[in-house]
């Protein structure tokens, strides 16, 4: 990494803490685990340190949007530790009888019982620990990936990274090595998954990423000098050869095909989406003249995911898993079911944060096999645990850093906050469209790549709305002399 011009060496150092959680947070299974939550936790807190203390360097968004969001975090944990305090049981009654009842059973243990509106509250506590680190994970990148060369610097990590991801799993699928981390596996085997347990959250990792090459590769391709001619087309060619743009590109060949080999019905439909809605978007909010050769991006994506198919299942293979997938018969749709009695239990207030195991134990049917940690419907789990509040929470911060995204988009800032504003968007669009049929907001990883951009992507704009004689001068010089920040809320 070369030299930054006005940035102490604590700024620089706090920075790299951010790239290297972003690197590290995958490999040991997705970073499930106590160990890893609180080795994240840990360097989160020193990358926060370090930026605080920095002479020079990043400074906190100026902007309404940045404070409503930091309010909009402080909310969340407000409800999470108030999901955890003693309440009297005769207020309890009145806001959650559910709760109480649960409560209830520990006397048959010998127990007095807490009453709280969390059913589970030691789940809750380290679910709010966790919380505490996707904060300080969401602020770390507000605080410290501030201009240009660090906007392309953070998705070039996350590029790379899931790229080296597609490799290892397509390398242990192929050669039917079939190791995950460190041992070999006992689930997924001939399925792709990386060092993840599950193939969905192994295909979620890849499309975040994926994005992310997308969104280098976009910005990129917009900031070229157009030359006519032969020659021209020539030196076109040439650069492009030597430039980052055949990196991404080639990555995202070996991330589609590592997806494809993953077997993931819904990753594979993310993935898709999130592109295509991603090219689109440049395409129409910020260079329209570019439609045709759009189109024959989105064009070639399509082509390898075919001929991945395939070459490697059969396309017949492919259709009759389809034909045969009946939503009455699946096991998700059965547990969908099961679930509306406990969203009508605990809409109002909620269950707490990690409660949803126990819950859904007692009203699982017996058609359904195994056990079901999550309800592998994101905004199901989340009226349950955390009632209506939870939900439009959810939906809150996901619509405003989409929109802050547009925004961006539409004022044509910094290649670095055009690239930032491609894969942000991109990634909420991934994200919605996934949790729609699992639970990727509940692993590590995928809750804190997402983190990341959001906190990296409320923090690329420009203080004041430059005049017109100034306008242009601003745009060049944006991520130099301007202190980054959101739009007006």
């Amino acid at each position: 990494m070369k030299h930054e011009e006005g940035y102490s060496l604590r700024d620089r150092l706090a920075y790299l803490v951010l790239l290297l959680v972003v690197m590290a947070l995958p490999w040991p299974w997705g970073g499930v685990g106590d160990a890893a939550q609180g080795g994240v936790l840990a360097l989160t807190g020193v990358g926060l340190l370090l930026s605080l203390t920095a002479a020079e360097g990043g400074r906190w968004p100026a902007g309404a949007g940045f404070r409503i969001a930091v309010a909009a975090w402080l909310l969340w944990l407000s409800w999470l530790a108030l999901s955890v305090v003693p309440l009297p049981q005769s207020w309890l009654l009145r806001l959650s009888p559910s709760a109480v009842a649960v409560h209830d059973g520990v006397r048959l243990l010998g127990m007095e019982p807490r009453y709280t509106l969390s059913t589970e509250p030691g789940a809750t506590w380290h679910y709010l620990i966790a919380s505490l680190g996707l904060v300080g994970l969401y602020l770390l990148a507000a605080r410290t990936v501030c201009d240009n060369s660090r906007r392309k610097g953070l998705l070039a990590v996350m590029a790379l990274t899931a790229g080296v991801q597609a490799f290892y799993g397509l390398g242990m699928t192929l050669t039917d090595t079939e190791i995950g981390y460190l041992v070999r596996k006992t689930y997924g085997r001939g399925w792709a998954t990386g060092t993840f347990v599950n193939r969905n959250h192994f295909a979620h990792l890849l499309a975040l990423g994926a994005v992310a090459a997308l969104g280098l590769l976009l910005a990129q391709r917009a900031g070229d000098e157009v030359r006519d001619g032969w020659r021209g087309a020539f030196l076109r060619f040439s650069a492009w050869i030597m430039s980052p743009a055949a990196v991404w590109r080639v990555l995202l060949l070996v991330m589609l095909a590592a997806v494809v080999l993953s077997q993931s019905r819904m990753g594979n439909v993310a993935l898709m989406v999130a592109l295509t809605f991603a090219v689109l978007l440049w395409v129409l909010l910020h260079n329209r003249r570019r439609f045709v050769p759009a189109l024959l991006l989105l064009a070639s994506f399509a082509v390898a995911d075919i001929w991945i198919l395939d070459n490697y299942y059969g396309l017949e293979k492919v259709v009759e898993r389809i034909d045969d997938t009946e939503l009455e018969t699946e096991q998700r749709a059965l547990a969908l079911r099961d679930l509306q009695p406990l969203i009508g239990q605990y809409l109002r207030t909620g269950s707490g944060g990690g409660s949803f195991q126990s819950l859904f134990l007692g009203v699982q049917s017996p058609e359904l096999r195994g056990l079901y940690d999550h309800a592998h419907n994101e905004y199901a789990e989340f009226l349950i645990e955390h009632g209506l509040f939870g939900l439009l929470w959810l939906l809150a911060m996901g619509g405003m850093h989409f929109r802050h995204a547009v925004w961006l988009l539409i004022g044509r800032r910094s290649g670095g906050a055009r690239a930032l504003a491609l894969a942000g968007a991109a990634a909420l669009v991934a994200v919605a469209l996934h949790s729609l049929s699992d639970f990727v907001l509940h692993i590590p990883a995928l809750r804190g790549w997402l983190a990341v951009l959001m906190g990296a992507l409320i923090a690329a704009g420009l203080r004041h709305r430059p005049d017109a004689r100034q306008r242009d001068a601003m745009r060049h010089n944006a991520d130099n002399r301007l202190i980054p920040t959101a739009p007006v809320a």
